[in-house]
């Protein structure tokens, strides 16, 4: 059966740090020896572990899955996955756009908990437009992204919401 490449990019809840790929490829190839992973965010820099030198992550083929800590705050990025032969030319290149939103999702479900326990809040303006406001920028990110693959507005309305998430004065701030 022919090879065909894909994959799967999701966030590791409670572990907004950190990426989990998954190869759902089917067939084979026998001249693919190793993957290579890039994560590219809308200014063409590749995020990648504490100690990579390289602007990739190698992805063993033996792995079916790999989970890679490389982010800091919410981003939206090119996930590409190369599939490698002996001679580390790509054999196969997928490519995904994502948008990886943990932080400030995290963040937006313990400010409802935060509203539930503490119903004054309710009465406070500041705290829910903050509310409003992070969650309208984290939902326009990822319509960006769904509705025009367009990376960079996604990054800028998630970047909006990450200093909401850093700077109210009602944060609980567990993913800073």
């Amino acid at each position: 059966m022919a090879f065909v490449e894909n994959f799967t990019a999701t966030q590791v809840l409670g572990s907004p740090s950190e990426i989990v790929l998954t190869d759902t490829s089917t067939g084979s190839d026998v001249n693919i020896v190793s993957r290579r992973v890039s994560f590219q965010t809308n200014e063409s820099t590749y995020l990648v572990p504490d100690g990579t030198s390289t602007d990739y992550v190698v992805w063993p083929i033996a792995d079916t899955t790999q989970t890679d800590d490389v982010l800091d705050k919410d981003y939206a990025l090119y996930v590409t996955v190369e599939w490698i032969d002996i001679n580390g030319d790509a054999l196969y290149t997928k490519v995904l756009l994502r948008g990886f939103t943990s932080y400030n999702e995290d963040e937006l479900y313990l400010s409802s908990q935060m509203e539930a326990a503490n119903q004054m809040n309710i009465s406070d303006n500041s705290f829910l437009m903050n509310q409003f406001l992070m969650r309208n920028y984290v939902d326009s990110g990822n319509q960006a992204l769904e509705r025009a693959s367009d990376i960079t507005t996604a990054q800028i309305c998630y970047d909006q919401a990450t200093i909401l998430r850093t700077t109210s004065q009602y944060t609980l701030n567990v993913n800073s």
